[in-house]
């Protein structure tokens, strides 16, 4: 038997089957209070959010303190929908960022299930949505003026969501995180950077924009891509690439700030930067220190000062060598692209020095095509 409850337009359906519970400001729901609706679910169940600033929270002990959140989810899979994110407010516009709540938790003791949320904006909170166990889903959401956006350490996607005005970053990754997909985000005015990911296997970032952000986004020990980005109007460096597992830089376009992208770390670091557009740095648009990543088949355009610089490489026993062959670096003069990078060759010394050189021949003599259409015609592009 499925019992009916009938309010207005809404309804909830129960006894055996998944149900659907509402949340209005105005009373015409099943609760006015998040957390009500969250107490009140079961696993598989959907709540959906009406339109208005919901900014009612439960303070909630865990191991290391006592935590505010506004939706805490103890149940697995569960789906919150809003309004949309233009009609549904999470959070506060009032108070320290350090005293605000969180948005949403996905409980760490869960161990399996999805949490799924869209249609909301998380704004004013510490964190938007913090994700510690089971996976999650999120798409169609903007997190603003939080410190953190999403702070996850399991599985999840990220899709269609805007982040701006962080006080930290958009996203927060940390071990024992894996296996994330970022898509068609926009990240704006992150004061630090747009995400951060930390000791993380399988982390992708995909067809992102990041406009005004301190640095864009953070590999530190992970593994993963980072593909077709468009950065601009960055502050510091664009993407950094630490001591990382096998990491594909590919099809981005970086525009300014200090440095477009550095890799550091490590000599058996598996990183590839290929086909992106570089331009604009003010000191170097590609900063490489102690690593050898395999950088091929991209725009070099040097902004300021370098094309590229190396830096420290004094501990190696041997000289090393970076492959930069196959790239587009805005002439067909050799002597120019050598005087653009910055490398052994400018401060060499047995004890101190860089012992490390950029292996730069051959280059292509005009800007590199999308798509290349045959081997023998990409070859003729090369000198």
């Amino acid at each position: 038997m499925i019992s009916v409850v009938v309010s207005g337009l809404f309804f909830t359906s129960a006894v055996g089957h998944a149900s659907t519970w509402f949340v209005e400001k105005d009373g015409s729901g099943d609760f006015t209070v998040i957390q009500d609706a969250f107490d009140a679910a079961a696993a598989g169940d959907t709540i959906r959010i009406g339109p208005g600033r919901f900014e009612d929270y439960q303070s909630t002990s865990y191991p290391g303190g006592v935590y505010d959140i506004v939706g805490n989810n103890h149940l697995g899979d569960l789906t919150v929908i809003g309004a949309g994110a233009d009609m549904t407010i999470i959070g506060s516009e009032d108070g320290s960022q350090w005293e605000r709540p969180t948005g949403f938790n996905n409980d760490g003791y869960l161990t399996g299930g999805t949490f799924y949320l869209s249609g909301v904006t998380l704004e004013g909170n510490k964190y938007g949505v913090i994700s510690e166990g089971g996976s999650f889903d999120i798409e169609g959401c903007v997190f603003q003026k939080c410190t953190f956006g999403i702070w996850s350490m399991v599985n999840g996607r990220i899709s269609n969501c805007k982040f701006d005005d962080m006080a930290d970053g958009g996203i927060l990754a940390i071990s024992p995180g894996h296996d994330l997909i970022v898509e068609d985000c926009e990240f704006l005015n992150c004061s630090s950077k747009g995400f951060y990911f930390q000791s993380s296997p399988r982390m992708n970032v995909i067809s992102c924009t990041f406009n005004n952000c301190q640095t864009a986004g953070y590999f530190d020990h992970c593994s993963g891509s980072i593909e077709k980005c468009t950065v601009t109007e960055h502050l510091g460096i664009g993407f950094i690439i630490r001591s990382s597992g096998r990491v594909d830089v590919t099809e981005n376009s970086l525009d300014g700030g200090w440095v477009n992208i550095s890799t550091a770390g490590g000599y058996n670091d598996d990183i590839n930067i290929n086909g992106n557009t570089l331009s604009g740095s003010e000191l170097e648009s590609i900063r490489i220190e102690n690593s050898l990543p395999q950088i091929h088949g991209n725009h070099i355009l040097r902004g300021e000062r370098y094309a590229v610089r190396l830096k420290s490489f004094s501990l190696n026993e041997e000289d090393l060598f970076i492959d930069m062959t196959n790239n587009y670096w805005g002439t067909t003069d050799t002597d120019s692209i050598a005087a653009w990078i910055y490398d052994g060759n400018d401060e060499y010394d047995p004890v101190w020095g860089i012992k490390a050189f950029v292996v730069f021949e051959p280059f292509s003599t005009v800007p590199l095509p999308a798509e290349k259409k045959s081997l023998g015609g990409f070859k003729s592009m090369f000198r």
